[in-house]
């Protein structure tokens, strides 16, 4: 019948006690029964992300001197196939440092021992250049070089759109290459899974990456395990291509006493 293809796709999992409903074609979460859940799909402001737009949760990053770097949130369209997504992007008619991205300022909430789980919707638009970078995760205090952030956990692309997975609990600093190869405009689900902080795992499109590398983030202290979320681009001086959109991020976890597992 019309309108029920989309709902027989529709399954669900547990995991650290946690009901996750999640589509079964796409393997993007619909939903978890969890404590604590957030999603932003970015259909309410269109425009520039702004320090001003007191009605987000997101601020921008935006590291341009004569470019322009700003993100842009974009209604849904054909073209991006999504209900709205921000638009990071590289000026290549500049030769100088840009960043481009979104993240919470540097309010740290998430606790990756509440069993945090992470997941982003998000295609690269275009080829990432030789010295650009692109990154998607969990950090602690912002720092514009991410390899000086001293808490971390994400995904990360450089020149040859190569996927790697990368964690730091500021003791074990892990960094592994993957045998996937990005291309341009293609949406995947791609998700962060800290329910083992020993064992920190990282998924695309529901199949586990870097299954054979172990992402140990069992140093963190209580002080140092608050994050937030980070999703931008960026490269030193050159004049070089590069931008994503991000249709959407939706994070869950559970509290201390939650757990029965």
């Amino acid at each position: 019948m019309p309108g029920q293809s989309s709902v027989t796709r529709t399954k669900c999992r547990w995991e650290h006690g946690v009901q996750i409903f999640y589509n079964g074609v796409t393997n993007e979460t619909v939903r978890a029964m969890a404590p604590y859940w957030y999603k932003d799909d970015f259909t309410g402001l269109v425009g520039q992300v702004t320090a001003a737009d007191v009605s987000l949760a997101w601020a921008p990053i935006d590291v341009s001197a004569a470019g322009n770097t700003t993100p842009i949130i974009l209604p849904g369209t054909a073209a991006t196939g999504a209900t709205g997504v921000v638009n990071l992007l590289m000026d290549s008619g500049q030769n100088e440092a840009q960043d481009s991205g979104i993240y919470w300022a540097d309010q740290t909430p998430l606790n990756p021992y509440n069993d945090l789980e992470i997941e982003f919707r998000l295609a690269l638009v275009d080829a990432i250049g030789g010295n650009t970078t692109a990154m998607w995760g969990v950090e602690g205090a912002h720092n514009a070089d991410g390899d000086t952030v001293a808490e971390s956990a994400w995904f990360r692309v450089t020149g040859d759109q190569v996927l790697l997975t990368e964690s730091d609990d500021t003791t074990n600093d892990e960094s592994n290459t993957s045998t996937i190869t990005l291309v341009a405009s293609e949406f995947h689900i791609f998700r962060i899974d800290f329910g083992n902080m020993a064992d920190v795992k990282f998924f695309m499109d529901g199949t586990r990456v870097n299954a054979g590398s172990t992402h140990d983030m069992t140093n963190l202290t209580a002080a140092e395990a608050m994050f937030q979320p980070i999703i931008k681009l960026d490269h030193g001086a050159v004049a070089e291509a590069g931008s994503a959109y991000l249709d959407c991020v939706a994070i869950w976890g559970t509290r201390a006493s939650y757990r029965d597992d």
